[in-house]
């Protein structure tokens, strides 16, 4: 199950008795549960063993509450930076988008991104993602993944940063 900005709700409200049931070892039948608010006739709850949650969260948005210290000790966390690396190269590059236009952009996105996080304003955290760069589907011709189509969506960013 993947929860898309996990960080945004109110984690006791969301899992209810199911917060318990993501502790490593209370996921077998043993430690089952009963619901607060059963169907008829249901019996205790417990999570299935093949049942994997991945949450995500944007750590940049700074209006956002810190995740409650019940979710945290639930979790495990990982960091996922930019990566303008030659996976992304490749996988843009497939799709039928212009070389040259890729390279440049892995390099000066790289660059701003190491700018980024040497600033004590802003930070890791505010370092810009490959996603903004990496198209949906296979163009048909080079042409949607060209210098144009770049400083469109630098001036996109720049208007979500506010700027």
């Amino acid at each position: 199950m993947v929860i898309e900005e996990i960080n945004r709700g109110n984690p006791a409200q969301i899992f209810g008795e199911m917060l318990t049931l993501l502790e490593h070892d209370k996921r077998d039948p043993e430690n089952a549960l009963n619901l607060a608010y059963p169907r008829d006739r249901e019996g205790p709850f417990h999570r299935s063993s093949n049942l994997h949650l991945i949450g995500t969260m944007n750590v940049a948005d700074r209006s956002l509450a810190p995740v409650d210290m019940a979710l945290r000790r639930r979790l495990a966390f990982f960091d996922l930076g930019p990566e303008y690396n030659d996976a992304w190269r490749e996988f843009v590059i497939e799709r039928g988008y212009n070389e040259s236009v890729v390279d440049r952009i892995a390099v000066r996105m790289t660059r701003l991104n190491e700018v980024i996080e040497a600033d004590p304003n802003l930070g890791k955290d505010y370092c810009i993602g490959h996603s903004y760069f990496t198209p949906g589907s296979v163009a048909a011709t080079g042409e949607y993944f060209s210098e144009r189509w770049c400083v469109r969506v630098i001036q996109l960013v720049r208007q979500a940063a506010g700027g």
